[in-house]
C-alpha cells in the first residue's frame, strides 16, 4: 500500500514535468537552429604565385556541435588545385579556416574571380555573408609574345580574302591568347574568341588571318585563328595586342616606306630579328619566299625573320694570367663588319678599335675570334656578344659566358659555369653535335621537342667538369622542321634552344 501510494503521488508530478517539456521543445528547438555560420568577409585576393591562401569562416551563438560544407559555386575548381567542397566541424566557437591551394598554370590571363558559399547545414544555418569572392591576381610578368611577320597586301588574292599576321612566344612558358584584344590606334579592334584556350607555345608561332580557308586565302594552310572586323590598311596602320584587360603586350606601327619597308604587292613584311625593337621600321625586311599560290611569307614557320647575320656556334671564356680570355666562332657570317664585346652590358672593345673584333664580311667557312680583358680585375662577370652588318644594323646573340675570377698564384683563374652551346651544324640532317659545360661533374639530361612541345628526345649522360661534355642527336626517324632543346642537371635548368632538321 506504501509503495503503490508513492507511486500514485509521484505520477501527477512526472506528468507534469514531461507537459512542460513538451511545451518548451519548439522553443530548445528554435534556439539550436537559430546559430549562424558565415564568412568573416565578402571577399580576398592573393597572387597566383603565392601558392596558396585560406578562407576563414566563423559560428554565431555556438552551443556545441556545428556542421556545413564550404563549396566552390562559381569559377574554376582548376585554378584551386581542383577543390570543389570541405566540411568544417564547429566542436568550439572559435572561427575556421578553409585551406586554399593555388594553381599556378603559367599562364597570362588577368585577374580570375571564384565564389565560394555553404551547403548541408547540421545545427545552423546560413549568416551573412553567406559567399566569399576570391579574386585570383595573375601576377606573372607580362608574357613576352612579338608580332614577326604581316602580311597587309596580298597580290594571288583580294585583301578581303588574304591578309594575315604572325606573333611568336619568344618567352619561355605557354601563353594563352584567347580574349586578347587586337586593334590599331582609331576604330578597329576585334576579341580573339577561340571558344576555348588558344595557347602560344615557347618558340612556336600563330598566325591570324580575315581568311582560314586554304583554298582561298592564297594558299596559307594553317591559319591559328580567324577573325573579322579587323583590317590591314596598305599605306600606314597599326597592330596593337592588348591582354584581356588591356594591358598591351605588343604593337607595330608601320609607315608606308618612310622607315618600315615599302609596301610589297604580294610580299610580307618580316622581322629580321627576334631580339630587336619590332617597332623600329630598319628591324624589318621583305620576304622573298613564296608560299602557296605565289605571294611570299612564311606564314607560321621561320623564314627571314630572326635569321641573324652570323651563326654563332661557340662563344666561352677562360683565364689567364693577364685577364680574361674570350674566344668564340662562327658557322658562318654574312656581311658581318666586326663584333662587339660586352662585359655586364658594359662595352669592353668593338671592330672599330681592334682588330681582332673585325667580321669576315660573307663566309660560310668557321671562323675563329679571340680577345683578352685585361681590365678584368676579381669578381664575376657576364659576357656578351654583338655584331654589326655594313648596313649599321646591329644584332645582340643570346649565348652567354659567365665568368668568376679569383686571385691563385699570383694571377687569375676562372670557374667553369653552366652553359648549352648551339648545336651544329645546324640546319642539320640527320645529326647534329650538342655541346655544353658542367659546373661539376655529374649527370646531365638532354631533352628535344618538336614545336607541339611533345618529347621526341631524352639522354641522360654522367659528365666531367668543364667543357668537355657533348650528346649526339640523331633525327632519321623525325620530319623535317624546328625543334627544341633543353639541358638539366641538379640545380641547373639551361634555356631553350632551337635547331632545324632539313631532309
Amino acid at each position: 500500500m506504501e509503495v503503490y501510494m508513492k507511486n500514485k503521488l509521484l505520477y501527477p508530478k512526472t506528468l507534469f514535468l514531461g507537459l512542460m517539456l513538451l511545451c518548451f521543445m519548439p522553443l530548445l528547438s528554435f534556439d539550436v537552429f537559430a546559430q549562424t555560420i558565415q564568412f568573416t568577409s565578402t571577399s580576398g585576393s592573393v597572387n597566383e604565385t603565392d601558392g596558396s591562401t585560406s578562407i576563414e569562416v566563423s559560428i554565431t551563438g555556438f552551443s556545441g556541435f556545428h556542421i556545413c560544407d564550404v563549396i566552390l559555386q562559381n569559377g574554376n575548381s582548376a585554378d584551386i588545385n581542383g577543390f570543389t567542397t570541405q566540411t568544417l566541424f564547429f566542436l568550439n566557437p572559435n572561427p575556421q579556416t578553409v585551406p586554399i591551394t593555388i594553381t599556378d598554370d603559367l599562364l597570362e590571363e588577368g585577374a580570375e574571380n571564384l565564389v565560394f558559399g555553404f551547403t548541408n547545414f547540421t545545427n545552423a544555418t546560413a549568416g551573412t555573408p553567406s559567399q566569399f569572392t576570391l579574386t585570383i591576381n595573375d601576377d606573372e610578368p607580362n608574357p613576352d609574345v612579338i608580332i614577326t611577320e604581316i602580311m597587309q597586301n596580298p597580290n594571288a588574292v583580294l585583301d578581303n580574302d588574304g591578309e594575315w599576321f604572325e606573333i611568336y612566344n619568344n618567352g619561355s612558358t605557354d601563353v594563352d591568347i584567347n580574349g586578347w584584344i587586337v586593334k590599331d590606334n582609331d576604330s578597329d579592334s576585334i576579341v580573339i574568341n577561340n571558344g576555348g584556350t588558344l595557347t602560344v607555345n615557347p618558340g612556336n608561332f600563330a598566325v591570324l588571318s580575315n581568311n582560314a580557308d586554304g583554298g582561298t586565302n592564297g594558299g596559307i594552310t594553317v591559319v591559328d585563328y580567324e577573325y573579322s572586323g579587323f583590317t590591314l590598311a596598305n599605306t600606314v596602320d597599326e597592330i596593337v595586342l592588348t591582354t584581356s584587360g588591356e594591358t598591351e603586350i605588343d604593337r607595330v606601327e608601320y609607315d608606308n616606306g618612310v622607315t618600315f619597308p615599302s609596301v610589297a604587292n604580294g610580299a610580307s613584311m618580316i622581322l629580321l630579328n627576334f631580339t630587336l625593337d619590332n617597332n623600329v621600321g630598319a628591324n624589318w625586311g621583305t620576304s622573298t619566299e613564296a608560299y602557296g599560290l605565289g605571294d611570299f611569307g612564311t606564314p607560321g614557320s621561320l623564314g627571314g625573320e630572326a635569321a641573324l647575320p652570323v651563326e654563332l656556334f661557340s662563344f666561352k671564356g677562360s683565364a689567364k694570367a693577364n685577364g680574361v680570355q674570350l674566344n668564340w666562332t662562327t658557322a658562318s657570317e654574312t656581311d658581318n663588319a666586326g663584333f662587339t664585346l660586352l662585359r655586364n652590358g658594359v662595352e669592353v672593345a668593338n671592330f672599330n678599335n681592334t682588330n681582332a673584333l673585325k667580321g669576315q664580311g660573307t663566309t660560310s667557312s668557321h671562323t675563329r675570334y679571340s680577345y683578352v680583358d685585361q681590365s678584368a680585375t676579381l669578381g664575376s662577370y657576364v659576357y656578351t656578344l654583338r655584331s654589326e652588318d655594313y648596313s649599321g644594323l646591329i644584332h645582340d646573340y643570346n649565348m652567354t659566358v659567365t665568368v668568376e675570377v679569383t686571385e691563385l698564384d699570383g694571377g687569375v683563374s676562372v670557374e667553369p659555369s653552366y652553359a648549352l652551346d648551339q648545336n651544329y651544324p645546324n640546319p642539320f640532317n640527320p645529326s647534329t653535335t650538342i655541346k655544353y659545360t658542367m659546373k661539376e661533374a655529374g649527370e646531365a639530361t638532354l631533352k628535344v621537342y618538336d614545336v607541339l612541345g611533345r618529347q621526341v628526345f631524352e639522354q641522360t649522360k654522367v659528365s666531367v667538369k668543364g667543357d668537355n661534355n657533348s650528346i649526339n642527336f640523331n633525327a632519321s626517324g623525325l620530319t623535317s622542321g624546328m625543334y627544341f632543346y633543353q639541358m638539366t642537371t641538379e640545380g641547373f635548368t639551361s634555356q631553350m634552344k632551337r635547331m632545324i632538321l632539313v631532309k
